[in-house]
């Protein structure tokens, strides 16, 4: 028998003995009274602490979604996640911070549909936690990590690289189920954020966790599509077969990739950025200066 059970908290959980003498391995007791972990427990591990869960998303609260109705085929650009805890470093206040403002975020942020421009649209970012209006705001960043739903549109006169189609769909819909309250199902459609800006004071994740870092999401699985793209369009998916099954990415993302403008084609991939000369930021010392 085990030397221990549930409500026991006696000998070491796992070791190792160098005999065989019948033991069992023991859940061990919920370390703060049953009440605050995965005991009979109804709350996630670490809710309420940010150095414990930095981000945690629920669709049904109002904390963290504007709980639109979004619909498949109709993109709502103030369709926004903000994450309902924010992780804050030792000896620092998130109330004493100043902003700052990046304009040429279109050399980045047209791609995934963040802005529809490449000049004229600018995004501020800060380390501390935003209230009121500006907690949904497109182009306000603040403490808690914030997420937006990603489109393939740009405004004209930019143009999208022939490497990836016109017709990719980046659909998201609401749901709600008795059981299981607001969801949403994704068809083509995600969301990005980021929680790092090279060069810039801005930091809501630690560069290297402590004891690492564990993601946990709730997942319903759809067996039977109730939509399927209009003709001529696709999801990314299904250009990129490959990508299947994914459904969590962290990682590095490009930054100016507008720098060099070139021309001509490599294995059907066309280079269309010849087309972005002589266009200006707020970030160029003079008009002299052009992200071509």
């Amino acid at each position: 028998m085990a030397y221990q059970n549930i409500n026991q908290y006696v000998y070491n959980k796992w070791y190792l003995v160098n005999r065989y003498s019948g033991d069992d391995i023991s859940l061990a007791s919920d370390e703060r009274d049953f009440n605050q972990e995965v005991v009979f427990s109804p709350y996630v591990i670490g809710v309420g602490d940010g150095d414990v869960l930095p981000i945690n998303i629920n669709f049904n609260s109002s904390a963290n979604t504007q709980t639109f109705d979004l619909q498949y085929g109709q993109y709502n650009f103030d369709n926004i996640i903000v994450a309902g805890s924010y992780w804050t470093p030792k000896n620092f206040d998130p109330n004493c911070v100043t902003a700052q403002t990046l304009c040429d975020i279109g050399l980045t942020g047209t791609d995934n549909g963040l802005v529809t421009g490449m000049t004229g649209q600018s995004i501020t970012i800060t380390n501390g936690v935003l209230t009121g209006a500006s907690r949904f705001d497109r182009y306000s960043f603040g403490r808690e990590m914030k997420f937006h739903q990603v489109t393939g549109y740009t405004a004209s006169p930019n143009h999208r690289f022939s490497g990836v189609p016109s017709g990719v769909t980046y659909d998201i819909i609401t749901k709600t189920a008795e059981t299981i309250g607001t969801y949403q199902e994704f068809y083509g459609g995600f969301y990005q954020g980021f929680y790092k800006l090279f060069g810039f004071d801005y930091d809501v994740l630690p560069t290297r966790m402590n004891r690492g870092w564990t993601v946990e999401m709730l997942i319903k699985p759809r067996f039977v599509n109730e939509f399927s793209p209009p003709s001529g369009y696709t999801t990314l998916n299904g250009f990129y077969p490959e990508n299947e099954n994914i459904f969590f990415y962290l990682g590095s993302r490009a930054e100016n990739k507008y720098w060099h403008h070139a021309s001509g084609e490599t294995s059907g991939y066309t280079y269309v950025t010849k087309d972005l000369r002589d266009l200006t930021t707020c970030a160029c010392s003079s008009s002299a200066v052009t992200n071509s």
